[in-house]
């Protein structure tokens, strides 16, 4: 995608986002094979370059969105026997238009955290390059997992029929395609760092994910087994090996403390069935990890009902969130798919939450609602502690997608507002989320998230100032530039 002609930006207000200070409207940016070659005000270039006019608007790096499932494209949960189907017929041209929507919304790199086939996300990647496709670059992640965990049950005809039915791909483990990669239950160190070499060197992992969770996914019956301390160990130790980060599905304190003992990465959700306590605090803050809460599950997932308690405050912050949610569907899905979306939440919102009005996904509400307790209140210790939190929204799961960062870091200000005296999340964090912060969970720094010489010339333009108004991060973009070229211009 790197363009051979360089490009002079000049008449924008680039902002230091390390610094939270924009740079004088002097200062000009030249792009030069896709990276920024030099800025400053005397930067002139060298002749034959191609001068672009930012109009005064203020220029940030290329959001991230850090965590999602691009090709999980179903708006609904509890779906109507029409949603589905019209859902099924749609899946592929819905990923596109996630894919286009990212980009109107300024997201330029997406994590894609997992899914069923890699062969998905590199053919978008080859497209874009090969300039067929205008779409942000996908980085993807594969699981690393112990046979018959939350993540790699048993694979049968069960599994098959499930995969038919939303018309998803089915590939087995030891598929090249796989987006998993298992070992047995009693492997040695060297079977696990075998199946991490295996995910990086044929699967070309740019992540290692490993679940962690003793309860089945869909149905979330408990059961399902962990992994040993040594084999998370034998994980991180190869990955970093590699150079790859290790990011964590985890949903309870137990798993939140084995990934910080074991040296992950990136602790992906929040821990929802107790408190953690200042160790637990101590210990995350001093290993480095960064936290991507994922905190719009919060509106897809938690309504009254559900929980015995919880503080109205909190769940009144919860609705009007999904009040916001619901009235921006149109952005982001196709226009069947978002009145079906629609549709789920309200009816879910009634007490039904029956697939087909047949298969009851109640147990899924269930597992996720204390997250409006536990989990809000884990956030705030960890932030006030000064935890590094990067934007991802877990797009994917119904009906958030990929392109919804703007919707996380509503939910983020929302719930770490700085009341009751406490660290507030204010405009710069939220700029850092988006930015400096998510490239660095994808161990991509200096590279993404930044606006200096060497990194690549990924840029934001806005009509406000995203340090005073952070509200327009995540919303409709003036211009978005990837490796120096324009992919999109707001119509004027």
């Amino acid at each position: 995608m790197n363009q051979q002609t360089p490009v002079i930006y000049e008449n924008g207000i680039f902002i230091d986002v390390q610094q939270g200070r924009t740079l004088p409207p002097s200062w000009r940016l030249e792009v030069r094979n896709g990276e920024i070659a030099a800025m400053g005000p005397k930067v002139f270039g060298r002749g034959g370059e191609r001068c672009i006019d930012l109009g005064g608007a203020f220029v940030v790096p290329g959001l991230i969105n850090a965590h999602a499932h691009i090709h999980l494209a179903m708006p609904a949960i509890a779906a109507s026997l029409k949603t589905f189907l019209v859902g099924r017929v749609l899946r592929s041209g819905q990923v596109k238009r996630t894919l286009t929507s990212a980009l109107e919304h300024g997201v330029t790199t997406i994590r894609d955290g997992a899914t069923e086939d890699l062969g998905d996300s590199s053919d978008i990647n080859r497209m874009r390059e090969q300039g067929l496709l205008v779409a942000p670059r996908i980085v993807q992640a594969v699981a690393v997992s112990m046979e018959g965990s939350c993540w790699t049950r048993q694979r049968g005809m069960g599994t098959r029929v499930q995969h038919a039915l939303a018309g998803l791909p089915h590939l087995t483990y030891e598929h090249p395609r796989s987006g998993a990669v298992t070992f047995p239950r009693g492997a040695s160190s060297g079977e696990v760092r075998a199946a991490v070499d295996k995910a990086v060197m044929e699967r070309h992992a740019r992540a290692i994910k490993v679940y962690d969770q003793r309860e089945a996914l869909v149905s979330f019956r408990p059961g399902a087994p962990l992994m040993s301390k040594d084999h998370l160990s034998a994980i991180v130790e190869q990955a970093h090996a590699h150079g790859v980060p290790v990011i964590m599905h985890q949903f309870s304190v137990e798993s939140f403390r084995r990934g910080v003992e074991a040296g992950v990465d990136v602790m992906v959700h929040l821990p929802l069935d107790e408190p953690l306590t200042a160790d637990d605090v101590s210990r995350f803050i001093h290993g480095n990890t960064i936290l991507e809460p994922t905190l719009s599950l919060l509106g897809a997932l938690c309504f009254r009902g559900v929980l015995p308690s919880f503080e109205e405050k909190r769940m009144a912050t919860v609705e009007k969130l999904r009040h916001i949610l619901i009235g921006t569907l149109g952005d982001y899905w196709l226009p069947p798919l978002a009145r079906g979306a629609a549709a789920d939440l309200q009816r879910v919102a009634r007490g039904n939450t029956k697939l087909l009005n047949l298969l009851d996904f109640s147990a899924a509400y269930a597992y996720h609602a204390p997250l409006i307790n536990h989990g809000v209140s884990n956030l705030r210790r960890l932030f006030d502690a000064g935890a590094t939190v990067a934007c991802g929204n877990d797009g994917g799961i119904p009906p958030l997608t990929a392109a919804m960062v703007g919707l996380e870091l509503a939910h983020l200000e929302a719930f770490l507002d700085g009341s009751e005296n406490r660290r507030r999340f204010d405009a710069l964090h939220a700029l850092q989320a988006v930015t400096g912060n998510a490239a660095r969970s994808l161990a991509y720094e200096n590279l993404h998230g930044v606006i200096e010489p060497g990194a690549r010339a990924d840029l934001v333009a806005y009509g406000v100032n995203p340090l005073v108004d952070a509200s327009c991060l995540g919303g409709p973009a003036t211009a978005v530039i990837m490796e120096g070229e324009v992919v999109f211009s707001a119509p004027v």
